[in-house]
């Protein structure tokens, strides 16, 4: 999903820096999700018992949730950004990074249905 997100988000022509600073925040964050993750076993590791596992279970769903919160958000702004931008351009190569979005037409289009070219 990375690939079409960045392209439709930022466009064709600064896709090179986009992936880059994604990238850069997944090695971040992954650095630090083992520490995470075993700070978040209850127990000893001399016995398995499938309850130490119960706050990184949750710690995943809330992290889940937030990701799909946050890929609704921006659904909604990619819908108003290309609502309020008027010119007939192809919306991949265009810049759209000097594009300014109220967040209230940002929550009212996370759920319009699409009427874009197949």
């Amino acid at each position: 999903m990375s690939a079409p997100v960045a392209a439709r988000t930022f466009g064709l022509k600064k896709m090179n820096v986009a992936f880059s600073m994604l990238w850069i925040l997944m090695g971040i964050s992954g650095i630090f999700s083992p520490v995470i993750g075993s700070t978040l076993i209850v127990g000893s590791a001399n016995t398995v018992d499938p309850t130490q596992y119960k706050y990184c279970s949750v710690f995943t769903g809330a992290s889940f949730l937030a990701s799909a919160a946050s890929l609704i958000l921006l659904r909604g702004y990619i819908k108003a950004r290309d609502l309020m931008h008027t010119e007939h351009t192809d919306s991949d190569n265009s810049d759209y990074t000097h594009v300014t979005v109220p967040f209230w037409k940002v929550l009212t289009s996370c759920f319009k249905t699409s009427h874009e070219k197949t």
